[in-house]
């Protein structure tokens, strides 16, 4: 049976009085060796001002009791952690010539109480929080019309959470929420492929908003990724024409590039430098660049072949400009023109899965187990490359877009290309798109949503095609 807590009183007097105020008391902890205690973090004492925690031994014991009691003397917080206090000494050094009268216990307990206040703003209603939205969406210039059809999806969606909060709605309750209306509404003709995503896109994009509150609306664990669109294409942040830069600046992307390749901190050495000078300059997708291989690069015509990822799904041609071939033939050379861009450990891992679908696909047909294989692999290396992006990104301090390498291409190469050619600017325009939707492997419609608006100006262009990293 666990012993009773005893009153600590092993210091001097001073200590002793301090001890008693906070009701410091100790006991032999009952599975293991040594003492829990515990202590009031505020002479009130309540039950929310208590404190718990253990040391191995007596002495242990006593010296924790005994610093305790000297910051309860020096009226210092004890309800911070000795990380929190290191924390606050390290700023009031920075601060150190200004003037601060306030003591640390005061600080703290200001900023528990903002904290306090910020969680109860972030915990209002799902209702508040969807007319907070609109009227954060009123400055980026959207109609009345525009604003109400968004009230009415969100409405319509999220009435069953009408009382409760956005942190307490989950992404399989929201799905279900959706199948049910799809399920309701197509079959009297209420609901198209394109309705569905217009609500959907309404959801994504009041939940994308939540997330960037401070602090966060939604629960951060919430999977916005899960809710897929019935088109199969996702672009919330384009939602209702709000206009969001998708692309990297001439700079950005000089300073990925140059992160894409070194050591990483545990000392191993990595290398995404081809991958990615595909995806910025050979308008890649990151799951084609993945799978190219140095043979089908044509080092003379300086042109390169991209085959679609799905075996037998098209090829394109793709002309590389100077700095591409700069960055890429000397990784070329290296290899030999044998195996693809992708770094050695990785190359290892899928390549030669890849080649038994390629050989099983001329032989015939590429046997299921063999696909299943390969495509566990090839999603696991595609999850690497996402981390590594990320890891590139935040190295070279520079904020991720998603997409953002070939949407980069796309809008420095169609201004590229609309500048080259000669004629009235419809027809300029027209040429550019049609060569690039062939260069891009894309559609006239995808063209014009993402990259043909951005506007960028001719210098950019030039400082863009001459990176080589």
């Amino acid at each position: 049976m666990q012993s009773s807590w005893t009153q600590w009183s092993n210091g001097n007097r001073s200590q002793n009085r301090a001890a008693k105020e906070m009701g410091l008391a100790y006991r032999k902890a009952p599975y293991q060796n040594g003492f829990n205690i515990k202590y009031y973090t505020s002479s009130n004492h309540i039950k929310a001002n208590q404190k718990y925690t253990s040391r191995s031994n007596k002495e242990k014991l006593d010296n924790y009791c005994k610093e305790l009691c000297d910051k309860w003397k020096k009226d210092e917080s004890v309800s911070a952690s000795q990380a929190d206090i290191n924390e606050l000494n390290d700023i009031k050094r920075m601060l150190k010539d200004a003037k601060i009268s306030k003591r640390p216990l005061v600080i703290i307990e200001e900023y528990i109480e903002h904290q306090n206040k910020l969680l109860q703003f972030a915990d209002q209603e799902v209702k508040d929080s969807i007319k907070e939205y609109l009227d954060d969406r009123k400055d980026y210039g959207l109609t009345s019309d525009q604003l109400t059809a968004i009230e009415r999806h969100l409405e319509t969606v999220l009435e069953p959470w009408f009382g409760k909060t956005l942190r307490q709605i989950r992404a399989a309750d929201l799905i279900n929420r959706f199948k049910k209306l799809w399920n309701k509404n197509r079959a009297s003709g209420n609901w198209k492929r394109a309705t569905y995503d217009k609500y959907l896109t309404s959801v994504k994009a009041l939940f994308k908003w939540g997330q960037t509150q401070e602090p966060s609306k939604v629960d951060p664990a919430f999977p916005l990724v899960k809710l897929k669109r019935k088109s199969g294409q996702d672009n919330t942040a384009q939602s209702y024409n709000i206009n969001q830069i998708k692309y990297f600046s001439p700079d950005d992307t000089y300073k990925i590039l140059k992160m894409s390749a070194g050591w990483d901190k545990q000392g191993r050495s990595y290398n995404w430098q081809p991958i990615m000078a595909m995806q910025f300059f050979g308008a890649c997708r990151p799951s084609e660049a993945m799978l190219l291989q140095w043979s089908q690069f044509n080092w003379k015509d300086k042109t390169v072949t991209v085959g679609k990822r799905k075996t037998g799904g098209g090829i394109r041609f793709i002309e590389m400009k100077p700095n591409l071939v700069a960055m890429l033939q000397p990784y070329c050379q290296e290899a030999d023109g044998k195996g693809g861009l992708l770094p050695e450990k990785l190359a290892g891992e899928l390549y030669p899965l890849f080649y038994e679908c390629q050989k099983q696909a001329s032989q015939g047909e590429v046997q299921v187990a063999t696909k299943e294989v390969f495509e566990k692999k090839f999603k696991s290396v595609r999850d690497s490359a996402g981390q590594a992006c990320n890891k590139m990104a935040r190295a070279a301090n520079v904020d991720w877009i998603q997409d953002g390498p070939r949407h980069s291409f796309g809008t420095y190469r169609y201004r590229d290309l609309f500048d080259e050619i000669k004629g009235s600017d419809d027809a300029r325009s027209n040429h550019a798109k049609e060569y690039l939707r062939m260069e891009m492997g894309t559609g006239i419609e995808c063209l014009d949503k993402n990259y043909i608006a951005a506007g960028v100006e001719p210098k950019q262009v030039k400082e863009y095609f001459s990176i080589a990293a």
